[in-house]
């Protein structure tokens, strides 16, 4: 996951020739210094949200670089996001806010609106789908929800359960990409991706295997009736004990609170 939501920022901000990025409070996008800020908790108010370091060891410059946004609070965002256009490289997201957040789907007009003023600004929006994708469906959050971003990044079931991270997107922004050859690349304009175990036969493999898989006519409607069934017996179960729980989650994802 670190590796391609990295990438993604990179390719995005090198298209848009900016450095800083927006990204919502209770998103997990990886353990880099430019996204682990603000997953699980923020200060501020909705329309001005101060960004907070998750870990020792990040310089407290990278907070300079980051605009944290309100999920699922479509004022907040646009307000923020309209004072800061011309600044931002890439906005960045969880269509289900599965870390900080617990699950917790974008609701489809909020997720209209970031897609809207992305569009109108040339922002690059990024879904990361990590969790999300091959979950809510064959085709993802982008199918799921029908809002198509510019970026996005997977891992995780891609590579069948190896470790894998990959992303891609639209042509024009993905082009500068080059798998580089010492000394061969153009530094100002080309985009340096190279890795001891990418493009790993094992993992690639694995991952068209389950894929093949997951193509098979029945395998979504029964998944995720299963997994409703799921969260409505942990529920059920929850409530004769008199536990206070929450069970949230969407098509074959959940998690208890």
């Amino acid at each position: 996951r670190t590796e391609s939501t990295q990438m993604a920022l990179r390719t995005a901000r090198a298209y848009r020739k900016k450095d800083k990025i927006a990204k919502f409070e209770g998103n997990f996008h990886g353990q880099h210094d430019t996204v682990l800020i603000s997953t699980l908790g923020t200060k501020g108010e909705p329309n001005e949200l101060l960004p907070h370091i998750d870990s020792a060891g990040i310089p407290k410059a990278t907070t300079k670089d980051v605009l944290v946004l309100p999920f699922n609070d479509t004022e907040g965002t646009l307000s923020s996001i309209k004072k800061d256009a011309d600044n931002l490289g890439a906005v960045i997201l969880e269509p289900v806010s599965a870390f900080g957040l617990g699950c917790v789907p974008a609701e489809l007009e909020f997720l209209k609106a970031v897609r809207e003023i992305t569009s109108e600004n040339d922002i690059p929006l990024i879904f990361d789908e990590v969790v999300t994708n091959f979950r809510l469906g064959l085709g993802g959050a982008e199918e799921y929800f029908s809002v198509v971003p510019d970026l996005v990044c997977l891992g995780k079931i891609l590579g069948g359960g190896f470790p894998i991270g990959g992303y891609g997107g639209r042509k024009d922004i993905m082009d500068k990409m080059v798998t580089p050859q010492v000394g061969l690349w153009d530094l100002k304009e080309q985009i340096f991706q190279s890795g001891c175990f990418s493009g790993n036969p094992i993992t690639m493999t694995a991952g068209n295997v389950v894929l093949n898989e997951l193509e098979k006519k029945n395998v979504y409607p029964q998944l995720n009736s299963q997994t409703k069934k799921l969260r409505e017996g942990i529920r059920e179960i929850g409530e004769q004990l008199g536990f206070d729980m929450l069970v949230t989650g969407v098509t074959s994802l959940l998690q208890i609170h």
